[in-house]
């Protein structure tokens, strides 16, 4: 699934409420809703709105990096973390807090 490219369809509604929560049936079940840029990356976000239960959200919620507001490597986090290393060595490395590793690797899995 394509998260950042111009032709991404949502495939569900990310309210765990809504009906349309585990995959739209039809594709009139949701309409784009305008764009709204980051303020870390200065990226445009497609958003979105779900006509079943009326709520909004916006592409990113699909996305790995939903709640990080610091966007580390993904895949150079877990090449070092198979290969053996302590999250302590991890963040000496990429800089940044070691609860910030643990909150990454716990988004991975």
């Amino acid at each position: 699934m394509e998260i950042f490219g111009n032709a991404f369809q949502p495939p569900h509604c990310p309210r765990p409420n809504c009906k349309a929560h585990f995959k739209y049936d039809h594709p009139e079940q949701w309409s784009k809703a305008g764009t709204y840029t980051t303020k870390v990356l200065g990226k445009r976000i497609q958003r979105f709105t779900c006509h079943v239960c009326g709520g909004t959200y916006s592409r990113q919620a699909f996305s790995v990096h939903y709640w990080q507001k610091m966007h580390l490597a993904s895949h150079e986090l877990m090449m070092m973390a198979v290969s053996g290393a302590s999250n302590r060595q991890i963040a000496r490395v990429m800089r940044v807090a070691p609860s910030t590793i643990d909150h990454h690797l716990e988004r991975l899995g």
